[in-house]
């Protein structure tokens, strides 16, 4: 009778695998420039609606 070996993946090592992946990085910059560029846009629009006018 022979033991099966199951592989167990940790959280630490999908993380790992994800931070030696050169997808993942430019996943997320592209992630980020995107949310930045929307949050720049409608902090833009709602700060223009609330001025005061002159």
């Amino acid at each position: 009778m022979t033991d099966v070996q199951i592989p167990i993946t940790t959280v630490w090592d999908v993380i790992a695998d994800a931070l030696d992946d050169p997808w993942f990085w430019m996943v997320s910059l592209g992630a980020t420039l995107c949310l930045a560029l929307a949050f720049r846009y409608l902090h833009d629009r709602g700060c223009r609606r609330c001025r005061s006018p002159r």
